[in-house]
């Protein structure tokens, strides 16, 4: 049974949280009024539980945070706040995958059960033992950056991680391993394929921080969900030309529904921090990346994608509703009858709303009308199968069925990987089959197997 530890110093406040998330996980809670008292009689304890919940800004919160908050941290944290924290909170939490916030006296249940199964998904993925492929050392002196971690093997069973995802390094910080007579440094098996496929030299060429910012005075898109977002697909490895088209396509969609009533609806819709926004963005960047690989690339099919990106759900103003995915799970089936109707509608509803945009371009009301629809003929409302998709309408089935996959688990190589071996197992016929190829292109997963004897000695 897995660990969560909570810290506040209010013990009122660790009744309360023990008692939400007893409503939805089946976990063992240990409670803590003291981080101070903590770390000092118990030093080992926070690295040993499975999900950390800590208050805000109480007594040694501040040196905690910073380890939370450094590259190599793995502690799944939960940091609670209270409502008039709010500001304190967005100044100081930068974001990072392995941290959510929730407000103790005013947040939505709903994000909080969410947050804690996307953490607890990460912990028993970081939990288990990872297997390591050998690569010359030298061949590291090519390059300044790659797009994984490196790590050193000192026995069997121990690696030390020396170089981190994303991370510059120079001439010297390789030497420093030959000059010990190290001749491999080792990369974990699930990053071995973009490893070899050149990946490497795509993330070098890719700088973040020049992706244009896409919110000005009249857009909908909330600046921290761009900024949100970006990270996010930033950490999946699009190439940067999916990037720039993307934001292409986003721009020409402000302009296009600037101009329409339907404007102010949709700035409502798109709200700071939720699901909605930033699924949205999410399956924009997605969809457009993959349909650039595909034999279906064009600049109306870049827009038509992103428009449809963001009304999907102009008809929904709930993300626990959003969310769900399928009518045959118990999160629908748990739902009251009058919000069962409100996401079955949602579809032909979100789609009449679209319809009101003067120069919408054909078929973008096709596809949000479809986007819920499946492969297999299971989806809701009409219950279609791939047969009667289109091509635009399957790209976008695809992309948000991998968006709302990583928004749950994180976005890391090995999950997108797996992810998207599994999709490309069920997804075999018709487009969706073509699809999945240009999947596979658009995050760089290479389409066929690699002697990975010669590459290493090569």
């Amino acid at each position: 049974m897995s660990k969560t530890l909570i810290i506040n110093p209010i013990k009122e406040e660790i009744y309360y949280t023990k008692f939400l998330i007893d409503g939805f996980a089946d976990c063992e809670f240990l409670g803590r009024e003291s981080l101070n008292e903590t770390l000092t009689t118990e030093p080992d304890l926070i690295s040993s539980v499975d999900i950390l919940i800590v208050a805000f800004n109480m007594k040694g919160f501040s040196a905690l945070l910073e380890e939370l908050q450094s590259e190599t941290n793995q502690i799944k944290t939960i940091i609670t706040f209270k409502q008039e924290e709010s500001e304190a909170v967005e100044q100081h939490i930068t974001y990072n995958p392995n941290i959510v916030t929730y407000c103790i006296n005013g947040g939505d249940v709903a994000k909080l059960e969410s947050s804690y199964r996307r953490l607890s998904k990460l912990q028993e993925r970081t939990s288990k033992g990872a297997s390591y492929c050998r690569v010359r050392i030298d061949y590291f002196l090519k390059f300044s950056k790659v797009i994984c971690d490196v790590f050193i093997k000192l026995s069997e069973e121990k690696y030390i991680k020396i170089i981190n995802r994303h991370q510059e390094y120079s001439e010297d910080d390789i030497n420093k391993y030959i000059d010990k007579d190290c001749n491999h440094l080792y990369i974990k098996e699930f990053d071995f394929k973009l490893f070899v496929n050149g990946v490497v030299k795509n993330i070098q060429e890719k700088n973040h921080s020049k992706l244009p910012v896409l919110a000005g005075e009249n857009s909908f898109i909330p600046l921290t969900c761009q900024e949100t977002v970006h990270e996010m697909v930033h950490k999946m490895g699009l190439s940067t030309q999916a990037l720039m088209l993307t934001n292409e396509a986003i721009n020409s969609t402000i302009k296009l529904v600037q101009k329409n009533d339907v404007y102010k609806l949709l700035k409502k819709t798109l709200g700071e921090g939720t699901y909605i926004s930033e699924i949205s963005m999410l399956v924009n960047y997605i969809s457009c990346a993959i349909c650039r690989e595909s034999e279906w690339k064009a600049p109306d099919n870049y827009l038509r994608l992103s428009i449809a990106s963001f009304f999907q759900n102009i008809s929904l103003n709930e993300d626990n509703l959003a969310k769900i995915e399928m009518t045959s799970t118990p999160e629908f089936e748990d739902l009251f009858n009058t919000s069962k109707k409100k996401v079955t509608e949602h579809p032909s509803k979100s789609a009449d709303q679209v319809l009101k945009i003067k120069g919408l371009p054909i078929g973008v009301d096709k596809i949000i009308m479809n986007h819920h629809e499946r492969y297999d003929g299971k989806g809701f409302p009409r219950g279609i199968d791939y047969t009667r998709l289109d091509p635009m309408t399957s790209i976008f089935v695809v992309s948000l069925e991998l968006a709302n996959t990583l928004y749950e688990t994180g976005f890391y190589r090995d999950a997108i990987i797996e992810k998207i071996l599994e999709m490309e197992s069920r997804y075999t016929k018709g487009s969706f089959a073509k699809i999945m190829s240009a999947m596979k292109v658009a995050f760089a997963i290479p389409l066929i197997e690699h002697d990975r004897q010669d590459f290493l000695n090569e």
